[in-house]
């Protein structure tokens, strides 16, 4: 830190010119700064000079205990920012404040998840509350969890058991079948298509999947479960939506739109992986690599007479199916 009895207050200052985001500060500008702010701190005024400025950023750039660690960037013709949010004070400053605000405004919007109460607690252990505000979130959200069916309540316990690590007996409700009990190792909640599923393995070391809506009871075994058994996270990046048939592999899945539809999918990719092969006057052709799933046929289905399969050819023969039948249904 500076050797100059004012280094703390000149570097305190710059602290807090940093704190405007998205604003660069040329060096004139910090010199004015601190000589206009150091008699309302109770320090007489002084001019500042280059060196002095260049040693107060130096310093606070140096890590602990010589320095703060600070962050601080110069983009070239521009100035001196902090390329991170940061503070050398230990406080929240005004603008990180409401930051937080709009993140738990956002986070409010999906009942159920459990760490939104545990952000307040600690926003508020740090000095600052996010109470109920008639302000309303600029953020919306698509939200339709049902109260009847308690999704919050079983996603604050499955969080839970996910992050102990607890092995599970859980009893499901299949469709039009009787209910079943199954001991699983729960790894991973997954939202898709506005619907929660929980991700577990079986003993057989088969991946399914368990909407939440349709598990009654959830209690733990007593058991721990096995980690690192795999990445859920990129085990679904291969996949739209939550299902994987077995023994199934990625395949590239090639596309037709027809041109107005082609907009729609150019700015709102169907996969990761998708790539514009062709693009005419016409028709827009795009290839995506996944697995073919139930997921996949719905989607295509929903762009109806607007999308063609070209390959491959058993994914094309079951759409083609699909619309035949529904075709049956109005004669």
């Amino acid at each position: 830190m500076s050797q100059n009895k004012f280094g703390a207050f000149r570097q305190r200052i710059l602290d807090e010119c940093f704190q405007s985001q998205g604003k660069y500060w040329p060096l004139r500008e910090l010199m004015a700064a601190i000589e206009r702010r150091l008699p309302e701190l109770g320090v007489k005024s002084e001019t500042i000079s280059r060196r002095t400025l260049m040693y107060d950023l130096n310093s606070m750039r140096a890590e602990p205990p010589v320095g703060y660690g600070a962050p601080i960037k110069n983009k070239k013709n521009y100035g001196y920012y902090y390329s991170e949010l940061f503070t050398i004070s230990g406080k929240v400053s005004d603008g990180h404040k409401d930051a937080l605000k709009d993140a738990v405004q956002v986070l409010r919007q999906f009942p159920g998840l459990p760490f939104v109460s545990d952000i307040q607690a600690l926003i508020t252990a740090v000095g600052f509350g996010v109470g109920e505000t008639d302000e309303k979130p600029v953020v919306q959200y698509e939200t339709a969890l049902s109260a009847e069916l308690k999704i919050p309540e079983k996603m604050e316990q499955l969080y839970r058991h996910i992050r102990e690590g607890n092995e599970l007996e859980i009893t499901y409700q299949p469709f039009d079948k009787k209910s079943e009990k199954h001991i699983v190792a729960p790894y991973l909640l997954k939202e898709f298509n506005n619907r929660w599923f929980l991700i577990v393995m079986t003993h057989l070391n088969q991946v399914r999947n368990m909407p939440l809506d349709r598990i009654l009871e959830i209690s733990p075994t007593g058991n721990p479960i096995r980690k690192g058994m795999a990445d859920f996270h990129s085990f679904f990046s291969n996949v739209i939506g939550v299902s994987i048939p077995d023994g199934a592999q990625p395949e590239d899945v090639v596309l037709r739109f027809s041109r107005k539809r082609g907009f729609y999918v150019k700015t709102k990719p169907l996969h990761a992986s998708q790539q514009i092969i062709a693009d005419t006057k016409s028709n827009l052709d795009v290839q995506i690599r996944v697995i073919p799933n139930l997921e996949l046929e719905a989607l295509i289905m929903y762009f109806g007479a607007d999308v063609q399969v070209i390959k491959p050819e058993s994914l094309a023969e079951k759409i083609k199916k699909n619309h035949q039948e529904a075709v049956g249904k109005y004669k």
